[in-house]
């Protein structure tokens, strides 16, 4: 029994597109004329969650959407995480308030206008469940 990967199932997929195209067409794969991709603003994961998108909104509110429902909080730290070289755009911790007492941990779509939607996984840092943090911590 051989083991497959998502990788090696995707440029198997690729090659028998290019393979299908090739021999369908006589030998001469054409590609028919595409519209271009609309530009999205961050196109991948390192630029969604860099330390900047937060920093750059230290103070602000924002939507906190989850399977419960949805809340405000406002971001009130950006800061490095023990043992991350100081202002490490892949390596930190963003610390929220809440009002009132917000929901149990769980992945949440943080939202604000401005603001490409991100997911982040949040922790209540208090039993009142009124502070809440979040860890940033990329292999890069």
């Amino acid at each position: 029994m051989s083991d497959l990967s998502r990788r090696s199932v995707l440029a198997a997929g690729a090659t028998g597109l290019v393979a299908g195209g090739v021999l369908a067409d006589g030998g001469a794969a054409h590609a028919a004329p595409t519209a271009a991709p609309a530009a999205r603003p961050f196109t991948t994961e390192g630029q969604l969650y860099a330390r900047s998108r937060f920093a750059d909104r230290l103070k602000r509110r924002f939507s906190v959407r989850g399977p419960a429902g949805s809340t405000t909080m406002v971001l009130t730290a950006v800061e490095d995480l023990p043992g991350a070289a100081p202002g490490d755009r892949h390596h930190y911790r963003l610390t929220f308030r809440c009002s009132a007492p917000g929901p149990h941990q769980g992945t949440f779509t943080l939202e604000r206008s401005g603001f490409t939607p991100t997911s982040m996984f949040l922790v209540p840092s208090d039993e009142e469940r009124r502070h809440y943090l979040a860890v940033v911590n990329r292999g890069h």
